[in-house]
C-alpha cells in the first residue's frame, strides 16, 4: 500500500496510531501493538513528506507532534528492561519509541517547519541516553526491524 497508494498509507498510519485506549482491557494489548504498526507506516521513507506536510497543518500537526514527542519521550527504563530482543514483544510502547526515533531522524534538516524541528531535536536529545541506545542495540538484533535500527545507527 505504500508504494502504491502512499496517501492512503499514511492516513491508515494516522488512524492506527489514533486507536483509542481503554475501551476493552482484554483488547487494549493488541491495540497497543496497532498503533505501533501505524507508527511502522508512518516511519516509512516513503511516508515522510506526506507526514512533513501534515506537521504544517496547524492544530492537526501540533497534536500530531505531541503524540511523536510523548512517544519518544517513553520511559524505557523499567526495573524489567527485557535483556534479549525477543523480549520485547511484551513492550509495545518501547516499540513506539523506536520507530519514533526513525521518524525523527528522517524529519532532520527540514527547512520550515517547527514541529519537524521540535521531532529531531527530541530525538537527538534521546539518542543520547544510554538506555534508549541500548534498546536501538537490540530492535538492532530483530530482523523486521534491522534496516531501521541501521538507519538510526547511521545518522545518529
Amino acid at each position: 500500500m505504500i508504494s502504491t497508494d502512499p496517501e492512503n498509507a499514511f492516513l491508515y498510519g494516522l488512524n492506527l496510531l489514533y486507536l483509542p485506549t481503554g475501551l476493552d482491557e482484554n483488547t487494549e494489548w493488541l491495540r497497543r501493538w496497532q498503533r505501533g504498526s501505524g507508527l511502522g507506516i508512518l516511519a516509512n521513507e516513503k511516508i515522510t513528506p506526506l507526514f512533513n506536510n501534515f506537521l504544517n497543518q496547524g492544530s492537526k500537526g501540533d497534536e500530531l507532534t505531541q503524540t511523536i514527542l510523548d512517544i519518544i519521550n517513553h520511559d524505557i527504563t523499567k526495573p524489567h528492561m527485557p535483556e534479549k530482543p525477543q523480549d520485547f514483544k511484551d513492550y509495545p510502547e518501547d516499540f513506539l519509541a523506536f520507530m519514533g526515533a526513525v521518524i525523527g531522524l528522517r524529519l532532520k534538516n527540514t527547512p520550515n517547519n517547527k514541529n519537524a524541528d521540535a521531532i529531531s531535536k527530541c530525538t537527538q536529545k534521546r539518542l543520547q541516553d544510554p538506555n534508549f541506545y541500548k534498546m536501538i542495540l537490540l530492535y538492532e538484533q530483530i530482523e523486521d526491524c534491522k534496516s531501521d535500527a541501521d538507519y538510526i545507527l547511521q545518522n545518529l
